[in-house]
């Protein structure tokens, strides 16, 4: 009787959830500055990622992704803006076990209110002046190791795809047409990391991120497509 009351709140939960367009299953960790491309590609590289701050913790956010396109818009305005749209998205559930836990909001004196055991979730809040609860800010002080497997690769356009495959192959083909060669070259490579852009999110007139995982479900790690 408890199982079955344990599975039908379950089910209860997972209903609400993706009814819910203001909720995500993941956190996102964006990059930033004039190289943000390039620091998202060293991230894949070394399949982690790292502290590269003062802070001592990596910094994600629960903002769904759907809701970023705006956000990104705005950020374009100004010539150092807080993120790029290059990132990493990961579970929520697995980054908790890792030890990632919601930022604290509070008033600056608050701090010493806190065990200094985690005082490295607080944020100081205060209305009109330093507000940062829009990011619904998540840290953990530990590295991340991405497993291919369980995340998903963030990037602005749908043409800087080619950065997740490897073993890139090219089939050079085409015909002579009124006296000229015209080329069809095809370009293939093997899939390192499933993605999605910022640009198609519009285009795909999502509703929340439930329906992103749908999306990242039917890519494979491994397989080769055209690119």
């Amino acid at each position: 009787m408890h199982n079955q009351y344990i599975a039908n709140m379950n089910k209860t939960l997972q209903s609400i959830l993706k009814s819910r367009s203001d909720l995500s299953p993941y956190l996102f960790h964006f990059t930033k500055g004039p190289k943000a491309l390039e620091t998202l590609i060293q991230i894949l590289s070394e399949q982690k990622l790292r502290d590269v701050g003062t802070e001592g913790v990596i910094c994600f956010t629960e903002a769904p992704l759907t809701s970023m396109g705006k956000l990104f818009e705005i950020f374009n305005k100004y010539p150092s803006p807080m993120y790029a749209p290059y990132g990493i998205a990961i579970q929520r559930s697995k980054l908790f076990e890792l030890g990632a836990r919601p930022v604290i909001y509070g008033k600056p004196d608050e701090l010493l209110l806190l065990a200094k055991s985690i005082r490295w979730r607080f944020e100081p809040y205060q209305p009109s002046v330093n507000d940062f609860t829009w990011l619904r800010e998540w840290r953990i002080k530990e590295d991340v190791v991405l497993n291919p497997e369980d995340v998903f690769v963030i990037t602005k356009n749908d043409d800087e795809v080619s950065i997740h495959f490897d073993d890139i192959d090219v089939e050079i083909d085409g015909d002579w047409s009124d006296g000229d060669w015209h080329d069809q070259s095809y370009a293939y490579g093997t899939r390192n990391w499933k993605t999605i852009s910022i640009a198609s999110l519009s285009d795909l007139s999502l509703l929340n991120d439930h329906q992103i995982q749908e999306i990242i479900d039917s890519q494979n790690i491994g397989d080769h497509y055209g690119i």
